[in-house]
């Protein structure tokens, strides 16, 4: 029945929610306090689930303590502020920790202990005495600018103007710009970063390109990286000189390929870390200093 319908999850998870108003106070009261985004939610795919799952309970179950409004408020609160629990096809909610706002480029890491039940937040570098503590709530740091933003909206329903969605080079990384084939010297960045279509251009010679053109080139090179057999290094290496004219070399599927090599050089049949030449192992560092540059600007 879990399979064939898609309500009977939602309602458990509602139901579980809505209990602790009796169950614990405390925690429903601080749950309470959060954003459910109820009118952005009914536009989506996930209303016709949590309608599913009011009609569940209240048809089916015969529980009516529960109004369909507080179910859908319930369900709505979760998937607006609950995360991924590592090891556990699951999620959960953490009602202190959902106050924390996001920020692509966190100053802390939140860690969730599946064993114990227990979230807690580390700083990754150091904080101010004033400065807001913020999280990054995707998983993936190697989102093109468009992908991450797409994934925020749907996910959390805000639109991100932290540093690195607000700055068209994302804080100097340029993890999504493509190459300026009119010119071959510029980088392509959107021009206004938190317009969603906004136009994109080159930075030396200023030749316009829409969001559709800068998509459909990465998507072309996404489709190739596809083809290579991972553990080919001859390949991925003969593919990155070619794309790196098309991509910047710090984009966020060149990175995918550089750590992925990295990894290579030193596990591959014949590329164990004795059998490397001087030549191979210079190149395992080039990698990894490309990647750790990229990553201290856009998750230092």
């Amino acid at each position: 029945e879990l399979v064939e319908d898609s309500g009977v999850l939602a309602a458990v998870t509602a139901l579980r929610l809505l209990r602790l108003r009796d169950d614990n106070q405390e925690v429903f009261e601080r749950a309470d306090m959060l954003v459910d985004n109820a009118e952005t939610v009914r536009e989506t795919e996930d209303w016709a689930i949590q309608v599913k799952a009011v009609k569940f309970l209240r048809d089916r179950c015969g529980i009516e303590e529960f109004s369909a409004e507080e179910i859908h408020r319930a369900l709505g609160i979760f998937k607006s502020n609950s995360c991924n629990i590592a090891g556990f096809r699951a999620r959960g909610l953490f009602p202190t920790f959902s106050l924390i706002n996001h920020s692509c480029v966190r100053n802390a890491r939140h860690i969730v202990s599946s064993q114990d039940g227990i979230m807690e937040v580390v700083a990754q570098r150091d904080i101010k005495a004033g400065e807001e503590i913020n999280v990054r709530y995707t998983t993936n740091v190697l989102e093109t600018v468009a992908t991450r933003r797409k994934n925020i909206q749907t996910q959390w329903h805000f639109d991100c103007s932290c540093i690195r969605c607000r700055d068209s080079t994302e804080c100097g990384a340029y993890t999504s710009a493509i190459s300026c084939q009119k010119c071959k010297e510029g980088w392509v960045v959107p021009q206004a970063p938190l317009q969603d279509q906004a136009e994109w251009g080159c930075d030396k010679c200023g030749q316009i390109s829409t969001l559709d053109e800068v998509e459909n080139t990465v998507e072309k090179i996404k489709k190739s990286i596809e083809k290579i057999p991972e553990k080919d290094v001859n390949k991925l290496e003969n593919f990155l000189k070619i794309a790196e004219n098309i991509l910047h070399p710090n984009h966020c599927l060149l990175l995918g390929v550089k750590k992925n090599l990295f990894s290579l050089y030193g596990s591959a049949p014949g590329l164990q870390l004795q059998q490397l030449s001087p030549a191979q192992i210079e190149r395992k560092i080039r990698l990894a200093d490309e990647y750790v540059e990229v990553m201290n600007k856009v998750d230092p």
